[in-house]
């Protein structure tokens, strides 16, 4: 039961994606001159000093040592997750890049009923039916137009890294009730940002100094991304908050056409009508939901 003034999970999760969103736009413009390795490991260090500041002002419970393996292996799903899709954001267009991640929540539903004994709702996988044509209308290019072969190997990139996000996501909803929001975000960057220091030190170089405001910004909004959706991943199902990844394709759009002059397609736009739509059929289906449980309870 929510109290009375908490907001809604639903609400919360489009935030955080609206700041995952602007982070992408700055991780875009990082890789034109730094590897994804370089990127992913300065974003999860200094996403793990905010998510630490924020361990010391709230002191949570401590992980306990049970609870680590899980940690570790949801972790590695990160770090392939984000390199994957970091290297994506370098070669295709910010709003393209987002499209074709949007197969992610598809996997939530699957992950979530397999992992976490989630029921499956007709609503839930209606709006990710929804949300996914919406998809295919924003990806569709009628012009037939030759890509390269890097920005092929972009495509390729992001769409492995759909489905390891999808499982990183439902081990977050398998964690998050237990070691809470703040507890979970320095899991999530400490750990990612260790297992990526030997690699990214190794094979790249180190970022100049006036490229760290950049990547501070990048960790403080990845750290903030994280603690949000897990608080929201906390308080609702998996496959109620998954679609919401789907509103991203807007605030790709919006950064895209901002920092980087790039128009959104008119395919972009009409599907982007789909993916709203799916995404208000979960927050209807969320209130529903509400609405029974307090009738019950009173």
């Amino acid at each position: 039961m929510r109290r009375p003034f908490e907001p809604s999970p639903i609400f919360v999760a489009v935030l955080a994606v609206m700041l995952a969103c602007a982070m992408d736009a700055i991780i875009k413009r990082l890789g034109a001159s730094y590897s994804a390795l370089m990127i992913a490991f300065v974003r999860f260090s200094f996403g793990a000093v905010v998510a630490g500041a924020a361990f010391i002002v709230t002191r949570p419970a401590p992980i306990t040592r049970a609870a680590l393996p899980v940690h570790l292996l949801r972790a590695v799903a990160i770090v392939v997750s984000a390199v994957t899709f970091f290297y994506a954001l370098a070669v295709l267009p910010l709003a393209e890049a987002n499209v074709l991640g949007f197969a992610a929540p598809l996997y939530v539903p699957v992950f979530a009923r397999v992992l976490l004994k989630e029921k499956l709702s007709k609503a839930s996988v209606a709006a990710g039916l929804i949300g996914f044509v919406g998809v295919v209308i924003a990806a569709w290019r009628p012009d037939g137009a030759a890509l390269s072969a890097r920005h092929w190997w972009g495509i390729v990139a992001v769409c492995a890294s759909a489905p390891i996000y999808a499982l990183s996501v439902v081990m977050l909803r398998y964690r998050a009730a237990a070691d809470g929001p703040v507890a979970i975000g320095v899991m999530g960057n400490l750990l990612p940002a260790l297992i990526l220091a030997g690699p990214a030190l190794a094979l790249s170089p180190l970022p100049a100094l006036g490229d760290l405001p950049a990547f501070a910004i990048v960790g403080a909004l990845g750290a903030s991304f994280w603690i949000m959706l897990t608080w929201a991943y906390a308080r609702a199902p998996a496959q109620r908050i998954a679609p919401i990844d789907y509103s991203s394709l807007i605030w790709a759009a919006l950064w895209g056409y901002l920092f980087f002059h790039e128009t959104p397609r008119l395919q972009t736009l009409f599907g982007a009508a789909f993916i709203i739509g799916a995404c208000a059929l979960v927050t209807w289906e969320e209130r529903r939901a509400r609405a029974a449980m307090t009738e019950i309870a009173v």
